[in-house]
Order: structure tokens, then sequence, then C-alpha cells
């Protein structure tokens, strides 16, 4: 017994120093790294199956004009191996940006004499100078002014956002990560088994205030009442399946306030029953539906700018925080065509919703006169439907049955139920496993182009948890190749 216990504590020794090894390269990120992103190269040129597109047949012949001799030679052996530059391009590289704003790449290295090599080839071409040794360090630039140092096992490269940054206090900050404590390290933090259990080629973490400004935007506008984007961390994957890529985004916080509010936000939100899917036809641009209880939805869109300014506009004409406070069920916005470029106001769209009660019907009488001051006309326009006209906006709106609804008059709810999309039928299943669900239809807008996407996907299961999906038009091929053989088409065009 005391053998096989010894033997058992030996394996998982080995397992785990094996495991350790594998990253121990990523120990140059700092652990207050803001955001990390950990790509795996080999997985993605698979998947865009790198060695048999046209497009590297061009790369190749191309070599043949701008060099020669030797330097023609190891770029061609590069092109056909990667790994002959003394770079394991096997392991995961890592993206990440410091907590003072500079932009780092860290790289596995394999060989340190072939990469040394690598990059004297490069310097004779003028592309870097020659590699010189430092503090047990390998230093050179790429293009003059991008600094590179690497010793048996990590490339690093870090460039600073702002322009006042010297490159002697760059290489300092180099050199401090090189030999900065593993405990201060990236891989030592819980976040790095947040990359480590992505699914997918490339995994992010990142806080919320780093992201890029539209992403960081985007995300903002579906948090939780009460929870700060200062207060949110993210983390990303991409992966590309059956014809697809995807990307799937986890927010949370480590602030326990915070989490208990993503939390109680699923008490808000339901899956979608799927009660209007027949409310697009075959040709239609965008489905958006999410499953809520009113008054939480109007709660969210007064978070949005753009959306509460929508609200004040429509209140001159209609109580319509009474009438969105009084949804309980699905809410659906379909947009039969491509969106006007002055946006939603100009564009023709129906918004559909479940109610729970339709008691607002009987203050409409107290709201003519009312919309009248503001230059508004409000008039019936057949049982519980009514017109409402301000300007050169014409909105038709009413209740049907227990369905709220909102049109323009090119889409009305007649048409809008006239024949079902074959599309969006294909979905029904993933839609009514999700509580918000986003599927934009891009055959009518892409038809007469080579773009290989059929669709967009966007949806939510879990509040905090979003998974944006970009459709292929071929199901057998991955996204990346299809986009590849796009581009090689382009260039012999």
């Amino acid at each position: 017994m005391k053998r096989i216990y010894s033997i058992t504590c030996m394996a998982v020794c080995i397992l785990f120093f094996a495991s350790c090894s594998k990253k121990d390269y990523a120990t140059v990120i700092p652990a207050d790294a803001t955001f990390v992103a950990q790509v795996n190269l080999a997985d993605l040129a698979a998947e865009a199956d790198l060695k048999n597109t046209p497009a590297m047949n061009l790369l190749k012949g191309y070599v043949g004009l701008v060099a020669s001799g030797d330097e023609r030679e190891m770029v061609r052996a590069v092109l056909d191996d990667p790994s002959v530059m003394g770079i394991d391009f096997t392991a995961p590289a890592y993206i990440f940006e410091t907590i003072d704003h500079c932009w780092g790449l860290v790289l596995r290295v394999s060989d340190s004499g072939d990469l040394e090599n690598a990059f004297k080839v490069l310097a004779k071409q003028q592309l870097a100078s020659k590699p010189t040794e430092k503090e047990d360090l390998m230093w050179t630039s790429l293009l003059g002014d991008i600094n590179v140092a690497f010793d048996d096992h990590r490339l690093l490269i870090l460039v600073a956002q702002q322009d006042d940054v010297t490159p002697a206090t760059l290489r300092r900050q180099m050199t401090s990560l090189f030999t900065q404590e593993y405990d201060l390290s990236f891989p030592a933090s819980e976040n790095m088994s947040k990359l480590d259990d992505a699914e997918g080629s490339v995994a992010v973490y990142s806080r919320m205030a780093a992201l890029p400004q539209d992403m960081a935007q985007s995300f903002a506008g579906v948090l939780p009442q009460g929870v700060r984007a200062a207060d949110v961390e993210v983390s990303l994957s991409v992966s590309f399946d059956d014809g697809c890529a995807v990307l799937r985004t986890k927010m949370f916080s480590q602030n326990e306030r915070v989490q208990k509010l993503f939390d109680e936000s699923n008490e808000h939100q339901h899956k979608i029953q799927g009660e209007f899917l027949g409310a697009a036809s075959d040709n239609f641009f965008a489905w958006v539906s999410m499953g809520c209880e009113g008054k939480w939805l109007l709660q969210l869109l007064k978070q949005n700018e753009d959306a509460k300014q929508a609200l004040f506009m429509l209140e001159r004409g209609i109580d319509i925080e009474q009438m969105l406070s009084s949804i309980d069920g699905d809410v659906t916005l379909v947009l039969p065509e491509e969106p006007a470029a002055e946006g939603l106001t100009k564009s023709n769209f129906i918004a559909l919703a479940q109610l729970d009660n339709s008691d607002f019907l009987d203050d409409v009488k107290n709201w003519i006169p009312t919309a009248h001051e503001y230059g508004i006309t409000l008039r019936p326009n057949g049982d519980k439907h009514f017109v409402m006209q301000a300007q050169d906006m014409q909105l038709q709106w009413g209740v049907e049955d227990k369905t709220l609804f909102f049109a323009t008059p090119q889409a009305s709810l007649q048409k809008a139920f006239s024949g079902k999309s074959k599309l969006l039928a294909s979905y029904a299943d993933e839609i009514k496993s999700s509580q918000f669900f986003a599927l934009f239809n891009l055959q009518p807008v892409l038809k007469s182009q080579q773009i290989p996407l059929e669709a967009i996907v966007l949806k939510s299961e879990k509040s905090g948890e979003v998974e944006l999906r970009l459709v292929g038009k071929d199901k057998n091929r991955s996204l990346l190749a299809q986009f590849l053989d796009m581009v090689s088409g382009l260039i012999n065009f």
C-alpha cells in the first residue's frame, strides 16, 4: 500500500509540474493585468486550413520577389513549418495590457538559438536590429522601435500606448517582468483558470473598463440596475464550429453585492415562449425577442440614453411607461428590412409584447387632449387600435387579444404574420431555451456579395452570459477557411 501511495503521489507531482511547465512562459504577465487573451495559434491555423489555402501559395510566390538567397529559403521554410523560428506555436500566445496601459505579447520559445538566427535574418532585411545579450536576456527591436526580449523559454514584446514613455523605461519594465516572482504573475491568479477552462481557440479575461470603448458600452447597456462597469470583469472565448464563429461572454464581479445583482436579475427574466415566432417573413432582416417583466424592462431601457430619449418623446403622446409596466411575457421586435441610415425611428418595424393586463386602455381618452398640446394627433383606428401622428412620423399601436403592438404603416400587424420564416423556425428550440435571442438574416443583404455569412445570432440563456455567433454559408467548412477563400478569390480577381 505504501508503494502504491508513493507512486500515486509521484504521478500527481509529475502531472502538476508538467502542467505548470507548459505555462511557465506566461509568468511575465503581471497578476494585475487588466486584459489577457490566450490565443491558440495552431488551432486557428488548422481551423483556417492555412496550409491548403490559395492565399498561402500567393504569399510563397511573393517571397521570391522581395527576398533572395538564404533569406528567401528561410522565409519559405518558416511558411512551411513556423517552428523553425524557435517559437513553439503549439503553445498559446498571450496578449495582455498592464495596469499602466502597455500592451504585451508573450510566446513560448522552443529553441533560443534558432530564434536568434531568425532575428539575424530579419536584421539583414533591415526589419530588426541585430540581437545583443544583456542581463541574461537577448534584446532586439522590430521596425526600429518595438522592443523584443527573450530567453531560453520566453519571448516578450512590450509597447506603450502613451508617446511619452521612453524605450529605456520600457526595457526596465520588461526586465522587471522577466524577473518577477511567480506569486506576482497572472498564472498565479484565479483568473488564469478562467482562460484554461474556456472552450475555443481564443480566450480572454478583461476588466470591462479595459475593453474597446464600443464593446464596453454594449456590455454596459445590459448590466443589471445598480451595477457599474468598473465593478465588472469579463471572460470571453472564441471557437469555430460547424461553419460558425462563436463568441461566448460571461460577466461577473469579485464584489459580492454586485454579483448578487447579476443573480437577482434572473428573477425578472424568463425563457422565451416563442409566442411571436410567426411574426417574420422569409426575407426579414432582424427578429429580436426576450422574456421579461415589464417594470424590469422599463428600468433597463432607462439606463440607455437613446432609449431613454425615445421614451421621453413617446410619453408626450401616450403613457408609454404604464404600457411597458403592464408587460409580462415575450417582447419581440421585428425589422422586415435593413434599417434606415437615420436609425430605428425612420425604419419600418413591428414591436410585440405579451400583456399581464391592458388597464391602460381606459386612460387613452385622457391622452388625446394632452398629446394635442405637443402637436401629436392620437385617433382610434378600430377596436383597441390607434394611430399616433407627429409631423412626418406615423405609428400604429393597440391591443390584439393580450398582445400589445406598435408598427409603422409599411410593416403592419397583418403583414407580419402573413408568411412564416423557415430560417427563424429552424432556431425555434434554441430560442425557447434563451432569455434573449436576436437573429439577423444576412441573406437578403449579402446576396450579391462574396461574404460567406448567412446570419448573426445573439443570445443569452442567463443574466451575465451572452453568445454571439456568426453563421457561415457552408456548414461543412470552417468560417475562417471560408473567409480566406473569399480573400483569395478577391486577390485572384
